[in-house]
């Protein structure tokens, strides 16, 4: 019912886990790995007080605890679940680089420069080459960039594609080495799935540091709280900014983002989000349309 609970394939993945039909729920889902965004008055605060919000850690579900909303349950992140269900999928052999430039938001232009980006790339990691590219940027001028220099782009589908976290899954479990350009939740779903994997967002040119997207430089952060959160975390999490992240501090940092301790079986899960409840299922579908119109363009993340 909430916006959020189908994004990027979240409500889906879960409720293929727990073997029944994705539906409208009355249920709001963390849709991404919180680094330094949670500190807010409310954080997974629901108006409706018959609704949950589901989140993946520990540390996003205690800020919110201490902040007294108790309508917020841990479950770990649907990535998890995924992996369970495809854990025995066959793929194709991991070969060459995927790579995951930052993107654009709507009415957000992150000014990524996709050209150094790409030749810095190519002196660092092998070939053949694959860009990951946001539904959002995927067009034709931005494709061109990649195509110039004979690589190979995807996308996983906008965020409401029922198919997103599949497809996702798919390119990291099909390439050996991940480069990602932002502190998100890909990162640490390529770390927990033990790839190759590189945080790039900034190269060093005649002595200058050049940030590859505007976004990330340290001119356009409004925000000092969020800034020194940022800092804070890749201070503490120092291995992150090595060339190849460590297989092993990398897997225990995503098991703990994406919340692997609260994992559910799927009876656990299906007790909590009560998919086959007609009485729920019907109300997630009236205020879906309530909700739609008050807030036009937000489900589908128009530009």
């Amino acid at each position: 019912m909430y916006v959020d609970n189908n994004w990027y394939s979240h409500r889906a993945v879960l409720a293929e886990y727990c073997e029944t039909e994705d539906q409208m729920i009355l249920e709001s889902i963390q849709h991404g790995v919180h680094i330094n965004d949670y500190y807010s008055e409310n954080p997974g605060k629901l108006k409706l007080f018959f609704s949950k919000h589901l989140c993946w850690d520990r540390k996003y579900y205690e800020h919110c605890k201490s902040r007294g909303n108790n309508k917020i349950i841990p479950i770990g992140a649907p990535f998890l679940y995924l992996d369970k269900l495809l854990k025995n999928q066959k793929y194709k052999p991991a070969l060459g680089t995927l790579v995951f430039p930052a993107h654009n938001n709507p009415g957000n232009n992150r000014g990524f420069k996709h050209e150094l980006f790409i030749k810095k790339v190519m002196e660092s990691h092998s070939g053949p080459y694959t860009a990951c590219i946001f539904f959002l940027d995927y067009n034709e001028s931005t494709v061109n960039i990649y195509k110039k220099y004979n690589w190979n782009t995807v996308t996983c589908g906008d965020r409401n594609n029922s198919n997103f976290l599949k497809n996702l899954y798919g390119f990291l479990k099909e390439h050996e080495n991940i480069v990602v350009t932002e502190l998100g939740s890909t990162i640490y779903y390529s770390l927990y799935l033990n790839k190759k994997t590189s945080y790039f967002y900034k190269c060093k040119i005649n002595n200058e540091t050049i940030y590859l997207s505007d976004h990330t430089h340290p001119s356009n952060i409004s925000n000092d709280i969020f800034t020194k959160q940022i800092n804070e975390y890749k201070k503490k999490n120092y291995f992150l900014l090595e060339k190849i992240i460590d297989s092993n501090k990398g897997k225990e940092l995503a098991d703990i983002e994406l919340g692997k301790e609260f994992f559910k079986t799927k009876d656990q899960l299906k007790k909590i989000i009560k998919f086959d409840n007609y009485l729920k299922k019907f109300i997630a579908i009236i205020l879906s349309k309530v909700i739609d119109l008050k807030h036009k363009n937000m489900r589908a993340w128009k530009k």
